[in-house]
């Protein structure tokens, strides 16, 4: 539910960053190695390198579509029922909906921490009294 939402995102954002490392750092080894090791291991470090990065793609398509329905307001089911080109009713503007997902302070946003500042605004049930623009 609500409380998921925020672990589920840093997760993909781990995920990714450390695909990146791992597949940028060895690629980075295979060019040193290169030209100082036997053809068949340095020839490794390239796969290796490759089967690192291969999942950043898709990972980073995966990331920036759920990011934009967080800072939206969707859930990933209403996104699939929505109207084309339809606001959330629940939109409260872009920083405010990520403080619903993080925390009041996004600056420990990207802690996997459950304290009482970085938790969800609300429970995902009931609204936290923040006035949605145009509802007074």
């Amino acid at each position: 539910g609500a409380d998921n939402k925020k672990f589920f995102l840093q997760f993909l954002l781990y995920s990714l960053c450390l695909s990146w490392w791992v597949g940028l750092t060895m690629f980075l080894a295979f060019t040193v190695a290169f030209s100082t090791v036997p053809f068949y291991k340095s020839m490794l470090l390239l796969v290796f390198a490759i089967m690192a990065l291969l999942p950043a793609m898709p990972l980073t398509r995966f990331l920036q579509f759920h990011m934009k329905l967080a800072m939206e307001n969707y859930t990933t089911i209403e996104n699939l029922e929505r109207e084309e080109g339809a606001a959330s009713a629940f939109h409260i503007g872009k920083s405010e909906n990520l403080r619903q997902i993080f925390g009041r302070d996004l600056r420990l946003s990207w802690l996997p921490l459950n304290l009482k500042s970085t938790r969800p605004l609300g429970n995902g049930l009931q609204e936290t009294g923040m006035s949605r623009p145009g509802c007074g």
